[in-house]
């Protein structure tokens, strides 16, 4: 029996249903994270005497919907995923959701949610238009975008832009560092459109290679995907002043609620932690489906979280900034 996991209920016995896909070559550390814990969080602050139930599932065959009305007959009156979005649409098409069901990713713009199916996920495109109304509200009005050409910071650009124009603002430009591209280009480009503020869609270590052709003295800002889970690290120096936002899982260790949960024992990269804290905000709200509840607010790990339009839960990261490194480090 895995650690954490409740006893196995009998078919009489209401129960948390988890489905995951713990044995997938490409997804199975990701699930493991988050079952971790999420188990976690019911050993240290049980909200609900219902037990957990942990269903193997895989998600990209008729597995995730046989698995999901097995759960059901055997007594979920919750369950917590799918993992993927082919998973979540799946399901969501699939007229079987008949109880509280909380996956774990969001869905395709063209996918509606049917009745007690709701979503939560991890997104970088929600913490890009969080990071676009901080740098609104800072009274700046020209932005330089940085990012490359991978699908995800794409994305993240996109969602960046997209809110940036809808504030009334122009993007100034959109850089792209390509495979080929030198970084010198940056310097040109910073000195012809002579931004208020620069946008890093990139993740921590096209970030530290790029900031320095970006100078110090432009207040820059990016998603959670510039943080290594190392705020003071040597390795970070290129990075000093960079403002962001994350959850308050991995920037605030000092915060009351973070610190009531158990870091995981295993070594975490910063991307699975972030899994593991998700997993532990996902059994809280999966405790209050339980119980009839959607929540109207929720100071949790991940962030504040609300249950927004089309029954989809939204999360407010914690603003943060990389600092100088700790020598002792």
């Amino acid at each position: 029996m895995p650690a954490g996991e409740a006893p196995a209920a009998s078919a009489e016995t209401p129960l948390i249903a988890l489905l995951l896909p713990l044995s997938s070559k490409t997804l199975g550390t990701a699930a493991e994270s988050v079952k971790d814990g999420f188990t976690a969080a019911a050993s240290a602050k049980p909200e609900t005497e219902l037990p957990i139930r942990i269903y193997p599932v895989n998600e990209q065959t008729d597995d995730l919907l046989l698995t999901y009305k097995q759960a059901v007959m055997e007594g979920a009156r919750v369950v917590v995923g799918p993992l993927t979005k082919p998973g979540l649409t799946m399901l969501a098409n699939s007229n079987a959701v008949s109880v509280p069901t909380l996956a774990l990713n969001s869905p395709e713009a063209n996918v509606q949610l049917p009745a007690k199916l709701f979503s939560f996920a991890i997104s970088a495109e929600a913490e890009a238009r969080q990071v676009a109304k901080l740098i609104y509200d800072s009274g700046r009005s020209r932005v330089l975008v940085v990012s490359n050409d991978t699908p995800l910071n794409r994305r993240i650009a996109a969602a960046f832009s997209d809110t940036w124009k809808k504030l009334g603002n122009t993007v100034e430009d959109d850089f792209q560092l390509g495979a080929k591209t030198a970084y010198s280009k940056l310097r040109e480009r910073v000195d012809a459109g002579q931004p208020e503020a620069i946008f890093l869609a990139l993740d921590s270590r096209k970030a530290r290679l790029a900031r320095p052709y970006l100078g110090s003295l432009i207040p820059t800002y990016a998603t959670s995907q510039v943080h290594n889970g190392k705020l003071n690290a040597p390795i970070n120096q290129d990075l000093v002043g960079v403002q962001f936002v994350d959850m308050p899982w991995l920037v605030d260790r000092q915060n009351e609620l973070v610190a009531a949960y158990p870091v995981s024992d295993k070594a975490l990269s910063a991307d699975f932690d972030r899994l593991y804290a998700l997993g532990i905000d996902a059994y809280r709200l999966a405790a209050r489906l339980a119980r009839g509840q959607a929540p109207a607010g929720l100071e949790g790990v991940t962030g504040f979280i609300e249950l927004g339009r089309d029954q989809q839960f939204t999360r407010r990261a914690s603003p943060a900034s990389i600092g100088p490194a700790d020598t002792a480090q």
